[in-house]
């Protein structure tokens, strides 16, 4: 079998080392519980308008006795820090706690029309252009909805942990065995890009072991990819078929 020289003279693609949480988030995801005007959004005309039956925001199984409720939604639905709004149920911004710092200016959103017109001459739909990339690093755009009992150093210690417990199973392909002991397989599960993820906690996320947490984590991160690429497939058909 011949080889290319050319290709094996190519440097190797840097491993991923680290996921990049910062100024990944460029809106806020309080409205998808009740403030539902398209002209809020990052992308008034997004494809999910057009599908009835699609969520807004999904989520992952969960069971009463998780230590975490884990969900996605879609940028173009998070509301333009151009429209801000209280959340009324909280007495609070709509910009979620972990976000303040993480919000990037809404005209670095890739909208869906950007995405398809870049990707017109080879008929797809481009990945999403993203914030400040870096080859060796994973970009996941996150928000956290505490529960206002939980104070600083809860939700400091939370997102710790639960980033941390990403960190392992996306990078490192952490599984956690029968036996409840952490094991490392080679290639990492998929963090979806052009979504944020909506982690809402418990407060005994604190004090649930790694091996456990991974356990948990790694199917609702799978789960998510799967409801998330199976809705991403239905909007490139619809907009790449001919009118």
């Amino acid at each position: 079998m011949h080889k290319c020289r050319e290709l094996a003279k190519l440097p190797k693609a840097p491993p991923l080392s680290s996921i990049n949480f910062r100024r990944q988030t460029p809106g806020a995801i309080n409205h998808a519980r009740g403030n539902n005007n398209k002209n809020h959004r990052l992308d008034t005309q997004h494809p999910i308008n057009a599908f009835k039956d699609h969520k807004h925001l999904i989520w992952a199984p969960s069971s009463p006795q998780s230590p975490f409720t884990l969900g996605a939604i879609p940028m173009g639905l998070l509301l333009n820090p151009a429209h801000p709004a209280r959340d009324t149920s909280h007495n609070r911004s709509p910009f979620l706690w972990d976000a303040r710092q993480r919000l990037v200016d809404p005209a670095a959103f890739d909208t869906w029309r950007d995405r398809v017109a870049r990707g017109a001459d080879t008929h797809t739909v481009a990945p999403p252009r993203l914030n400040e990339p870096h080859p060796s690093r994973l970009a996941m755009s996150l928000q956290m909805h505490a529960n206002k009992r939980f104070n600083t150093t809860h939700r400091v210690r939370m997102l710790r942990r639960f980033k941390t417990a990403v960190s392992l199973i996306a990078i490192r392909g952490a599984a956690t065995t029968e036996e409840g002991r952490i094991v490392f397989e080679e290639g990492g599960d998929r963090i979806l890009q052009g979504w944020t993820y909506y982690l809402r906690p418990d407060l005994s996320l604190l004090q649930t072991p790694y091996p456990q947490l991974i356990a948990l984590l790694r199917p609702a991160l799978r789960d998510l990819w799967n409801k998330a690429t199976a809705m991403e497939t239905q909007w490139a058909e619809a907009a790449l078929t001919p009118q």
